[in-house]
């Protein structure tokens, strides 16, 4: 039996949620085989993307594919960045996944309330050094992951810049993750 590793962090207000894309397996409204995740912006600095997998992302019988979690905290790790460009008041860019290493503690159970969270923990000009966890609601880290992204060299040209499209919170929206 795997030893069991729990999150160190504790708890933050939203601040901020970003919009939904059409057609993307991890955030997707118009994909009815994806993840459907909203992600938010954290006080703390963090992004966190509650989640909760069907069948559609099973791999092994009601455990998640390890593929469909790398895609979460891909995608989350790579909100996370414009996280730190919206806490530290920069311009949005557009960002790449450089090198990513997942370590999978547990198996994800598909039918379960997860969240995945991710912070830069670094930033250099256009390196950023992340990490990013899926856990249970007891901080029971499932997955773990440290990744460097790129961003895109940024444009002088107008409009230039990636809209993530931060959006108020409204009626429903978690008060704290």
């Amino acid at each position: 039996m795997p030893k069991k590793i729990y999150s160190t962090r504790t708890k933050s207000k939203v601040a901020a949620k970003y919009r939904m894309m059409s057609y993307g397996f991890v955030s997707g409204t118009m994909n009815k085989e994806g993840v459907g995740v909203r992600f938010y912006a954290l006080e703390s600095g963090e992004c966190a993307a509650p989640f909760k997998l069907t069948r559609f992302h099973e791999g092994h019988k009601m455990l998640a594919h390890g593929g469909v979690t790398a895609a979460i905290l891909d995608e989350t790790m790579g909100y996370s960045s414009h996280v730190y460009e919206y806490i530290n008041k920069l311009p949005n860019l557009f960002v790449f996944t450089g090198t990513a290493t997942y370590e999978y503690l547990i198996p994800v159970p598909i039918e379960k309330d997860m969240l995945a969270l991710a912070r830069v923990e670094e930033g250099e000009d256009r390196v950023r050094h992340i990490y990013g966890e899926i856990i249970d609601e007891n901080g029971l880290i499932y997955v773990r992951s440290k990744a460097v992204y790129v961003t895109a060299k940024p444009s002088e040209e107008k409009n230039a810049n990636i809209d993530v499209g931060m959006l108020p919170l409204e009626e429903g929206d978690p008060e704290e993750m």
